[in-house]
């Protein structure tokens, strides 16, 4: 059973200031390495044995940043917190697959050993639906 990895990329823009603004929160903003968070996040899920095409939940006045961009956008009328989020991530996943596993990742996670998170991931699978 595939994973759906969920990306939390909502915010207000305020923790990277001035470098991110409410209009283009810190998902959006470059990094050194010339990509963004959010496709530094979304590259993480590369595997598509293991994984679903990753899904963004960000606020409905960020969707631009993705329109020519072929990812699952789950926009937010409102701010509604990561809670709120994390709800929507869930119902948008249970609609594809009455099973599915969920994995919410906020977009703006320092991974130094990209193999280690991919293990911790395979191994919490384990216990999934036990």
């Amino acid at each position: 059973m595939k994973i759906f990895p969920m990306i939390l990329a909502g915010g207000e823009g305020r923790r990277l200031a001035p470098l991110s603004t409410p209009q283009k929160p810190k998902a959006f903003v470059m990094m050194p390495s010339g990509h963004t968070m959010l496709e530094e996040t979304c590259a993480r899920f590369f595997d598509s044995e293991i994984y679903h095409a990753p899904s963004i939940i960000l606020n409905v006045r960020h969707t631009d940043f993705l329109k020519n961009n072929n990812r699952n956008m789950i926009a937010e009328s409102e701010a509604g917190g990561t809670a709120m989020a994390i709800a929507f991530a869930a119902f948008y996943a249970l609609e594809r697959d009455e099973n599915a596993i969920i994995l919410i990742c906020p977009c703006d996670h320092y991974l130094e050993d990209i193999n280690q998170f991919h293990a911790a991931i395979a191994q919490a699978k384990n216990y999934v639906h036990q």
